[in-house]
């Protein structure tokens, strides 16, 4: 059983299990909906360890942080 993969197996995976562009009715998915299920499926890829996800992804671990709560901050 493979232990590792490197970060394109794993975006490479992640586009065989997405719709990546596309939505049912053929218009193009905006890009922050494909972020959010790359970063998710890379979290849990990890088992939750985002460190581990950040560095397959190739970010910063509070990039993570911030796209999982959607660019918003405290006003």
């Amino acid at each position: 059983m493979k232990l590792h993969f490197s970060s394109s197996e794993i975006l490479a995976n992640c586009e065989k299990e997405l719709t990546i562009s596309l939505t049912t009715d053929n218009t193009i998915r905006p890009f922050s909906d494909i972020e959010q299920e790359v970063i998710a499926k890379a979290v849990e890829y990890c088992d939750g360890n985002v460190v581990k996800a950040a560095k397959l992804l190739g970010i910063g671990r509070t990039t993570i942080y911030r796209k999982r709560l959607g660019d918003k901050s405290p006003s």
